[in-house]
């Protein structure tokens, strides 16, 4: 398995990533300009090559099958719980400071 740090900037990277796109698809319904699409597509496939180099990394990991059985979760999910709660240090909630929520998850200034 790889180092948690790793993961964690790449979880990290990717919802990074994912917010800029999001605002920017706010924006472009403001505003539409041949440069912005193409900013948003380059964003786009930025999350997308971010996202496979996390699950090609987290391949065979528990939490992707959870993850894929639990009607509503998804990729994001497994993301958060992989690249936030480094299970060597929580081995149940609330120790090593882990999140107990999906809302401390990704609270500002974490």
């Amino acid at each position: 398995m790889v180092e948690f740090s790793v993961l964690r900037a790449l979880s990290r990277s990717w919802f990074e990533v994912r917010r800029v796109r999001e605002r920017l698809d706010e924006r472009l319904k403001e505003v539409s300009h041949p440069a912005l699409q193409a900013c948003r597509e380059a964003l786009l496939l930025e999350e997308k090559r971010l996202l496979q180099t996390f699950k090609n990394l987290t391949r065979g990991h528990p939490v992707w099958r959870w993850v894929k059985a639990v009607r509503g979760l998804g990729e994001a999910a497994a993301v958060s719980f992989l690249g936030e709660i480094n299970p060597d240090e929580c081995s149940s909630a609330g120790k090593g400071g882990a999140p107990t929520t999906l809302c401390e998850l990704h609270k500002p200034g974490s």
